[in-house]
């Protein structure tokens, strides 16, 4: 973020279904969250893709603002697919080379 400013982060399942919430004080540059894969109410979630959203928080009289973010992640293989052609596994998620932005062991 350009500015200190609150954070909320959710987290859903691949139906939609709102699984986590969270929510952090940003600082002006690069911050970082780590989900510990538990819902809510605590209970550890299945491997899987998830939905993550992270939006500023609302100023007075004002809207949420998406926040730019990524997502880092284990490379479990490759696979090359006719349609999207070679890509990283991440788990049972494919992850097209373009889309990285940095790998480190």
């Amino acid at each position: 973020t350009t500015t200190a400013e609150p954070v909320a982060i959710a987290i859903a399942d691949a139906n939609g279904n709102l699984i986590r919430t969270a929510t952090a004080e940003s600082q002006a540059g690069a911050n970082t969250w780590t989900w510990d894969g538990t819902s809510n109410s605590g209970t550890k979630m299945p491997d899987g893709a998830y939905n993550i959203a992270v939006e500023s928080a609302p100023s007075s009289g004002g809207s949420a603002t998406a926040v730019p973010f990524t997502v880092g992640g284990t490379v479990t293989g490759t696979q090359n697919t006719t349609s999207n052609g070679m890509q990283l596994q991440v788990g049972a998620l494919g992850v097209g080379f373009g889309a990285l932005q940095s790998l480190s062991d």
